[in-house]
């Protein structure tokens, strides 16, 4: 049988154990947001490039990106923040959503290169490539 003293000694053990635990947990996200943030800021210019290169909404009033430039965290905006998440889904792997198969990972060099062969093409040839890519070309 157990008296008072113990079961006040192991009320407080537990209440040291899970401290410790919301301590742990608390540290491990926080470098888990760290990791995060570092890994989509070099993300930013190449996010950036392709908006720039793919974007096939109007920019009068159908995508914000122009209007976002000037807050003051566009990364944090809408367009911004869904650009840099296509981005990072991309190069990391992983479902585009909770329905979808995973993905395996792409390098940032394809990407890059894909990129790089866009930029060469004229804007008629780019949208010719859009309606390609979205399947909607009549015959």
């Amino acid at each position: 049988m157990t008296n008072d003293a113990e079961i006040a000694a192991l009320v407080h053990a537990e209440k040291v154990a899970r401290e410790a635990l919301e301590n742990a947990t608390k540290a491990r996200k926080t470098a888990e947001w760290r990791e995060r943030d570092q890994r989509v800021e070099a993300l930013k210019p190449l996010a950036e490039r392709a908006h720039k290169l793919l974007c096939q909404w109007n920019h009068t009033d159908g995508c914000s990106w122009g209007y976002e430039e000037s807050a003051k965290d566009p990364w944090s905006c809408d367009a911004h923040a869904r650009w840099l998440e296509r981005f990072d889904r991309l190069i990391q792997g992983g479902q585009a959503s909770y329905t979808a198969r995973a993905d395996a990972p792409v390098p940032v060099e394809d990407i890059t290169a894909i990129l790089d062969l866009l930029e060469q093409l004229s804007p008629s040839e780019r949208r010719v490539f859009s309606l390609l890519r979205a399947g909607r070309l009549n015959a």
